[in-house]
């Protein structure tokens, strides 16, 4: 029993003496970089009153303060996606691309209005009045490692938007 005891605290004392060069180690050593990152501050959204009364495609992708490296590579391949393939729409203002940080107070009723449950990319058709029509692209999170399909997958729904509804 004394024997036993006699381990428990060498391994005890082993272990604090461990603990405390480790914690000294963390307080000394340059900071590592994170994998996740603070948003940065969105792109400003035109408030609705201020938009034309033609209706304009909106490609949003919804992020939050906290974003790893696949946020930050679905923001980038959705506004490449936008601009490849909407040159002429984005010069006359009939696309636009924007992020929006739905943990801003502004922007908290997205989450409702559009469901989202997590960071995601909505594409939308809005006139100064009202949203005409809205589609919700999930499936960004499983295209990340295809870009070109993940382009198509964001194009796909704007090119229908912008085809006139008969």
């Amino acid at each position: 029993m004394k024997t036993a005891l006699q381990s428990i605290l060498i391994i005890f004392a082993v272990g604090a003496i461990a603990y405390s060069i480790w914690n000294r180690s963390e307080e000394t050593s340059p900071p590592q970089t994170s994998t996740v990152q603070a948003a940065t501050e969105p792109t400003p959204s035109t408030p609705i009153s201020e938009r034309s009364t033609a209706p304009t495609i909106l490609i949003t992708y919804f992020t939050t303060d906290v974003r790893c490296t696949s946020c930050l590579n679905i923001e980038k391949l959705t506004r490449a996606a936008t601009e490849e393939s909407f040159t002429e729409e984005i010069a006359s203002g009939r696309v636009r691309f924007q992020t929006l940080n739905l943990d801003r107070p502004e922007n908290e009723h997205f989450a409702s209005d559009y469901e989202i449950a997590f960071k995601t990319v909505v594409i939308s058709e809005e006139t100064s009045e009202k949203v005409l029509r809205w589609e919700k692209r999930d499936d960004v999170w499983k295209l990340l490692d295809s870009p070109e399909a993940f382009k198509a997958y964001i194009a796909a729904p704007v090119r229908e938007f912008l085809t006139p509804q008969s």
